[in-house]
């Protein structure tokens, strides 16, 4: 299932990117391995054991007899199309909840070539869009690695719309799980537009999932442009998650430009939403300019989200600027999501200033 839950995850960054439709991804589960039990005998049962030597060893030779004919079990079955549209129905009758999606994600992996296209088109009939889209979206991935052209033939013929994003970003993703380079060479090869630019995404994605550096060694041996620019998210985006401070030094490596800002400011928003102090510590020793204040607002954006008392009582640490006086007014801006009441109440301690009246109405606008 992991590796489903991983589609559905590179389907999401695409589609902050594209402009797919996005919805609520749920956490991955994780297997707790079971205790070894403790393999040394007691002194007494040493003794025991030394005491009937011939019993001992007519146990030991009727275990290795047995486990010697032990036969190992033959492979599971696939159900056909018909008992997994049967499990699906049932599935749907109760969907939104986590177990839900959990049953929808273990059904996907029990899709074969003999009942993918059968279950498909019961997908095809659903009434609902979110639905549809996730269970095209997890049997198309499904599909796609076991053969990938024709699962992404068939999702370039769905009709255009979400459901089609989702399909073609699923169907890419599963063959890069399978073949990164393979599905690469076939996104590479496609005419220049809005399908190259999603299927590139996606396989960089799935790449900065594996190996970051290597995505991002690939990503600049790519013309310079607009589209590569791009490809700077899913990579800064996935490297912070597993090692932020890995992220943050090779960000800050990049050549000065439009590329390294936007992956300074994808590093301070993801370290911000898992450490904010250690993420507030790195912006401030980058050098002055516009790539550090994008990047701190990013931070303070993300922890004002977590924590916005602790974002606003940092705030006024920062020395006078514009950079600070915008950091009010987005805080202020986040915090009355959450709390109106508190923001204003913050807002008006403040020295008066044209940042301190510009929060304030944001502030007020919210409550």
């Amino acid at each position: 299932m992991k590796r489903l839950d991983t589609r559905i995850g590179v389907a999401l960054a695409v589609g902050f990117i594209a402009g797919v439709l996005v919805m609520e991804l749920w956490p991955r589960s994780s297997a707790t391995p079971k205790p070894v039990a403790n393999s040394q005998p007691d002194k007494i049962a040493a003794e025991t054991e030394t005491a009937r030597p011939n019993a001992a060893a007519s146990k030991s030779e009727d275990a290795a007899e047995v486990e010697t004919s032990r036969s190992p079990e033959p492979p599971r079955a696939h159900p056909s199309a018909a008992a997994l549209i049967s499990e699906m129905k049932a599935a749907l009758a109760h969907s939104g909840s986590r177990h839900s999606y959990a049953t929808f994600s273990r059904l996907a992996e029990s899709v074969d070539a003999k009942n993918v296209r059968d279950v498909l088109a019961f997908v095809e009939t659903l009434p609902k869009p979110q639905e549809k889209s996730m269970l095209m979206s997890l049997v198309i991935g499904q599909w796609a690695e076991l053969n990938p052209k024709a699962a992404i033939a068939y999702a370039q013929n769905v009709p255009a719309g979400t459901s089609r994003n989702w399909a073609i970003t699923s169907a890419v993703s599963g063959w890069a799980e399978r073949d990164t380079s393979a599905a690469m060479a076939w996104a590479q090869q496609l005419p220049a537009g809005p399908m190259r630019d999603q299927t590139m995404q996606t396989v960089v994605t799935v790449l900065a999932d594996k190996d970051p550096q290597g995505a991002l060694s690939f990503l600049q041996t790519l013309p310079p442009g607009r589209n590569r620019q791009n490809l700077y998210w899913p990579i800064f985006n996935r490297w912070t998650m597993t090692d932020p401070q890995a992220a943050a030094e090779r960000a800050f490596q990049l050549p000065a430009g439009v590329s390294r800002d936007m992956a300074m400011q994808v590093v301070g928003a993801n370290w911000a939403n898992q450490d904010p102090e250690a993420a507030f510590a790195w912006v401030n020793t980058l050098p002055a300019g516009q790539g550090r204040n994008n990047a701190l607002q990013n931070v303070l954006a993300s922890w004002a989200n977590k924590d916005p008392e602790r974002a606003a009582a940092i705030v006024p640490t920062l020395p006078a600027s514009a950079a600070r006086d915008q950091a009010i007014g987005n805080i202020a801006r986040q915090w009355a999501l959450s709390d109106a009441r508190a923001a204003v109440a913050w807002v008006e301690q403040l020295p008066p200033s044209d940042a301190q009246r510009n929060a304030l109405r944001s502030a007020l606008a919210s409550w």
